[in-house]
């Protein structure tokens, strides 16, 4: 038997471009919706697998690989932002860590980061511009300071070993993010560069001098 669940719907700003993809007008942002949704039990996943019904069986281990796919795609993703600018490194099936990629281990993961969707170019687009204004008024820093910023947040490889500049990125993140009266549309993309630096700031060194 189904259950309802209160879920919540949050919409973004749309806008209306040209052909050559500048804005032309601006649109209402939609107001948040909270709807009650028919969410399955266990004991019906259950049943759909133990049924003849092969479609439904189908769509359910879709969905459950889906999972597993798209934890493979996230350490590709980073894989391939390690590179940096070398165009001469390339990624291969073996560089995968298959032990992140059993269905306990992704069960087990922060939901938050278990259920990261892709990240459109649009996405980034409003964060930068959003970033640019809400960090300028904001500190008061000059606008040459704030973009130095956003080429960093664009190539944060450049960063992964500072830790000094991770630590000051960080903080100017969290300016934003609690700053910004646009962060339902641009915090995922601010939360998941945050968590990022965060990642190498508190990650340890591979040798350390006292080995050498």
């Amino acid at each position: 038997m189904t259950i309802n669940v209160d879920t919540k719907f949050n919409f973004k700003t749309r806008t209306i471009k040209n052909d050559d993809g500048s804005v032309l007008k601006t649109l209402k942002k939609q107001p948040s919706v909270i709807i009650p949704l028919p969410f399955m039990t266990a004991d019906e996943v259950v049943g759909i697998l133990q049924s003849e019904d092969a479609k439904s069986k189908d769509l359910v281990l879709e969905y459950v690989n889906s999972a597993i796919r798209d934890q493979a795609r996230a350490q590709f993703d980073e894989l391939i932002e390690s590179f940096g600018d070398d165009d001469s490194r390339t990624v291969s099936g073996d560089q995968l860590d298959f032990d992140k990629l059993t269905f306990s281990y992704i069960a087990n993961l922060d939901p938050k980061v278990r259920g990261m969707r892709a990240l459109s170019e649009e996405d980034f687009a409003a964060f930068f511009t959003d970033y640019s204004s809400v960090m300028v008024a904001t500190t008061g820093k000059p606008i040459e300071k704030i973009k130095k910023h956003i080429e960093l947040f664009k190539k944060p490889a450049r960063v992964k070993s500072a830790k000094d500049v991770l630590g000051v990125l960080i903080e100017q993140l969290d300016i934003y993010i609690v700053s910004s009266t646009n962060v339902e549309d641009t915090g995922e993309v601010a939360s998941r560069i945050r968590t990022k630096f965060d990642k190498w700031l508190k990650a340890e060194e591979e040798v350390s001098l006292d080995a050498l």
